[in-house]
Parts: C-alpha cells; sequence; structure tokens
C-alpha cells in the first residue's frame, strides 16, 4: 500500500507539473504587446501571429509625378547633383540639395570640369511649386545673390524637436566625412558645435545623418560602413549630439524569414516615422555594378537629346574607359523598418525603380531618393493628403539634372494582403486604449475588409464577431469600423470602451483588398 501512495503521489507531482508547463508548451502564454492609441502599420510581421489563406504582406511603390524643377538656373547648379534633404517646418517645405557644375571636353584628350561642390536650398509653400531664394551667405563668382548656404560635399539638416534643444541649436546636421555636427537658429545659417568630428568610426562616404528620436529620447546618427568588403550601414546614439556611442553595424532581416542578401548600401535615408515614432523607415540605395556587356546595352541617357544641348554621345564610351563605376554602376532605393533602431525588415525588391530609360535613371546615381518625406495635397482628388518623395535624375551626364517628385498613399509603403479567393491574419494579443477602431484600406469594387474582435485565447467575442461584421469596401484613409447590432440586425458604430485596456485579438479577413493600417481612437 505504501508504495502504491508512493507511485499516485509521484504521479500526481508529475501531471501538476506538467499542467504547469502545458500552457507555455500550447504558446498560451504571451505577454500582450500594448500599442495604446498609436497607429500601428503592416510594414513588419510584428503584430501578426498567424496568415491564413492567400494572405502575405505586400511593398507598394510610388508614382512619378513632376519633375519641381531642374539644376540649371545658376552658373553653380549642374548634372553633379545628388544628395538631398528635405522636411515639413510648420507651412514651409525646405529642401536642401547637393549640386555643381559638370562638364566634359575632348580636345586633346577627354577630361572632367567639375565646379566646386555646394549645398543649396529651396522652399516651398505646397510641396510641389519650389523657389530658389537668394540668402546672401555664400558668394559665387564674386557675388553673395545666391541660394547656396554651404560649401562641401554633404549636409543631412533636421529640425530637432527635442523639447530641450537650445533656440540657437533648433536645427541640427551631420557633415563632411567623418562626421562633423552643426546647429543653427533659423535652418540655413550654420556653425559647428565643436571644432572636431563626432564620430570617426566608418568609411562614410555618402549622405550620412543624425535625427532626434523621440519614442527613444536619443539622437540616432546613420553612416555608411563597410564590412567583409561590402558597403553596409553603422549607427550610434547619443543624449547630446556631441558624445555618441560606440558604432554598431545594422542587422537585416528579410520578410521571407530567408537570410538578408548583402547587398551593398549606399545611403540610409531612415527617419521616424511621423504618424508613429515608435517606427523607423528607411530608403536605403542599392548599389550594383553592372558588366559592361549588359550596361553598354542601356542608353543611359537618351533623354539629354531631348532637353539638354550639351548632351554628347561619346561621354558614355569615355566613361566606360575612364569611369567604369560612374557609366555602368546603377542605384534604386529599397524599403526598411525598425522597432529599436538597429534590426531592419529589409525588402530585396525594389521600393523605386529607376524606371525608363528616357527618364535617365539608369545612371551613377540612379534613381536615389532625398531623404526625408512630406505630406502633400494630391493634384487629382481633391481634400485628399498623400506623401511626397524626391529623386535627382540625369546626375552626372549633360549639364542639368532634374528633381522629381513621386508619391504614394500615407501608411502606404507595405500592406497586409490577399487576392480574391481570400485570406485572414490574426494578431498577436494587443493591449488598447480608445473607443473606436479605425482602418487605412483599399478594396476593389469586388473586394472586401472583415474584422473580428477576438478574446486573447482567440475565441470571437459576441456582437464583435465576424457574423455582424459587414463587408467592408472602398478605399478610405481612416474608417471607423462597424458592427451589426445583433438583435436588430442594424449597423451601428460600435464603442469598444469595455474592451480598452484588456488582451484581445484581432482577426482580419481579406478578400481583393490591401489593409494599410489601423488605430483605436478616443471619441
Amino acid at each position: 500500500m505504501l508504495v502504491r501512495k508512493k507511485v499516485v503521489l509521484a504521479f500526481s507531482t508529475i501531471l501538476v507539473f506538467m499542467m504547469l508547463l502545458a500552457p507555455v508548451w500550447a504558446g498560451a502564454v504571451e505577454t500582450p504587446i500594448r500599442i495604446g492609441s498609436s497607429l500601428q502599420l503592416f510594414v513588419d510581421e510584428y503584430l501578426i501571429d498567424e496568415f491564413r489563406g492567400g494572405a502575405h504582406l505586400r511593398l507598394h511603390n510610388p508614382v512619378a509625378q513632376e519633375i519641381v524643377f531642374t539644376t540649371s538656373d545658376f552658373p553653380w547648379e549642374g548634372s553633379s547633383t545628388a544628395y538631398g534633404t528635405v522636411f515639413q517646418d510648420g507651412d514651409l517645405y525646405r529642401m536642401y540639395y547637393r549640386t555643381s557644375t559638370f562638364d566634359m571636353s575632348f580636345n586633346i584628350y577627354p577630361r572632367i570640369h567639375s565646379g566646386p561642390s555646394v549645398y543649396a536650398y529651396a522652399e516651398s509653400t505646397d510641396g510641389i511649386n519650389w523657389t530658389k531664394p537668394s540668402l546672401g551667405l555664400v558668394e559665387f563668382g564674386g557675388s553673395k545673390e545666391t541660394n547656396i548656404f554651404w560649401r562641401g560635399p554633404q549636409f543631412a539638416p533636421f529640425k530637432d524637436t527635442n523639447p530641450d534643444t537650445a533656440p540657437e541649436a533648433l536645427y541640427k546636421a551631420m557633415a563632411d566625412s567623418p562626421m562633423f555636427a552643426y546647429q543653427s537658429p533659423d535652418g540655413v545659417t550654420w556653425e559647428k558645435m565643436q571644432e572636431g568630428p563626432v564620430i570617426t568610426e566608418g568609411e562614410f562616404g555618402s549622405l550620412n545623418i543624425a535625427f532626434w528620436d523621440s519614442a527613444s529620447g536619443v539622437y540616432r546618427a546613420y553612416w555608411r560602413d563597410r564590412h567583409l568588403m561590402i558597403r553596409t550601414i553603422s549607427t550610434a546614439t547619443s543624449e547630446d549630439f556631441i558624445n555618441w556611442t560606440e558604432p554598431q553595424r545594422v542587422v537585416f532581416h528579410s520578410p521571407d524569414g530567408e537570410a538578408a542578401p548583402n547587398f551593398h548600401l549606399y545611403k540610409q535615408g531612415i527617419l521616424p516615422y511621423y504618424r508613429n515614432p515608435e517606427i523607423l523607415i528607411g530608403f536605403p540605395d542599392v548599389y550594383i555594378d553592372q558588366e559592361w556587356p549588359e550596361a553598354i546595352a542601356l542608353d543611359v541617357n537618351p533623354g539629354y537629346a531631348m532637353n539638354d544641348p550639351a548632351y554628347n554621345p561619346e561621354h558614355k564610351e569615355w566613361l566606360k574607359m575612364r569611369m567604369h563605376r560612374s557609366a555602368a554602376a546603377i542605384r534604386n532605393p529599397l524599403f526598411m523598418s525598425s522597432r529599436d533602431g538597429v534590426n531592419f525588415y529589409r525588402w530585396n525588391e525594389a521600393f523605386l525603380r529607376p524606371g525608363p530609360e528616357q527618364r535617365a535613371g539608369w545612371g551613377y546615381y540612379g534613381s536615389g531618393a532625398f531623404w526625408g518625406i512630406v505630406e502633400t495635397q494630391s493634384q487629382s482628388v481633391p481634400d485628399y493628403m498623400e506623401l511626397s518623395l524626391y529623386t535627382v535624375e540625369s546626375s552626372g551626364f549633360g549639364s542639368l539634372a532634374n528633381i522629381r517628385r513621386h508619391t504614394i498613399r500615407i501608411d502606404g509603403f507595405v500592406s497586409a494582403y490577399a487576392p480574391y479567393r481570400g485570406g485572414e491574419i490574426i494578431t498577436k494579443p494587443l493591449i488598447f486604449h480608445g473607443n473606436y477602431m479605425v482602418i487605412n484600406f483599399a478594396t476593389s469594387a469586388q473586394g472586401s475588409v472583415q474584422v473580428e474582435i477576438l478574446d486573447v485565447n482567440g475565441q470571437p467575442i459576441p456582437g464583435l464577431d465576424l457574423v455582424n461584421s459587414p463587408l467592408i469596401r472602398g478605399d478610405h484613409l481612416e474608417r471607423v469600423v462597424r458592427w451589426r447590432d445583433p438583435e436588430g440586425g442594424r449597423e451601428r458604430t460600435s464603442d469598444l470602451s469595455h474592451l480598452s485596456g484588456r488582451p484581445i485579438r484581432i482577426r482580419f479577413v481579406l478578400k481583393d483588398a490591401d489593409l494599410f493600417s489601423f488605430r483605436f481612437v478616443r471619441r
């Protein structure tokens, strides 16, 4: 009898132990993600627990719009135009762009004649129509009636939103290689914050940037580096913009779960997304060095014959002999995002392709994007805001370059998508704060979105289940999600305040539909 009691006791102990471990094995114990009332983007799989059917994440691409200006207005401007920065500052849009003249002569032997590299300034009240004001700061050709504010190859300004920043440092910038810190009270007159550089470890060599990360309460810097012969990105943080942590390399993760390819990366283009600063987005340039049989087949500059009297068809053949990279290498921006500033979820497909060869995007600077995105009024849809970003075309060929605007919908970088046959995504446990849920989405006429609220164990919450979720159709940046009244069958705006602060899951059922973002709001 004693033996039997011991066996029963041992079995009971093992059973209790297994019961304690069972939730862990089953994956039921999962700390809810506290999203509060912040906007949630589908730029990665951070919130997603499961894809079903044909649902997946898909990358979207900007649409080319007008040329906002050419670098042909002044003698200090020319086709050697590359890096630039754009941001909105109250009612004003500011643009800073690097430019210099570029010409070739074929006298005794081919030579490049390049003017001094300067940074010039343009501004706009709508992000579409730009002017180049005379700043009276930097002399060129004996006159200070120029829009030049700085001489040098690299300069990346931003407006500092740190609440503790001093008035004389309301605008800051990183410049040169290695990286020097600059400050400005007005965004056009600049001075060094200290005599020596603030970051010295790295390859640099492109537009190296820094900004205030309000979500983390630190400044972040990103610059070009090299690891195992591959051009990559390094980063550091600072509390005062002068003293920086030890550099560390950025880590890339692919959406398909595979190891990210070792692309050569030039610019970083990283910034906090203005609608949710906890998410960093970036537009790094991938660099591809073509072999000549491939490169020579691309007529990289046919468009110059139409808009540039300085076009010379011998340029490319000469570059083939003397400057292989300028003639054969090509670049275009990718899209990536991060929630910690170090690990980036990077798409390996192009975010912005070089485009038609007639638009001269297939050169060394390709279709490289300026640093920054801004909201602008749609030119085709009244009272509809969209995002604008800017690229340079024709850089390094002929005598002028074009600055072109591109647009994409707000939050529209990546969507949760399913084709007509349908698909679903189930989120991880979330804790929100608010009364109502709104979504940014687009469907076809025959497509739809449905939303079901689940408890933490995945069971539908009565009244908020799929059977009471009407088909949501249309294309809207912020549509309130509604459920039918279970008793009367009529639609009503669902007040979710009784679930605020409690862990839930969300089931999105999609059919030929894109879901870009969602959030919970207080009304």
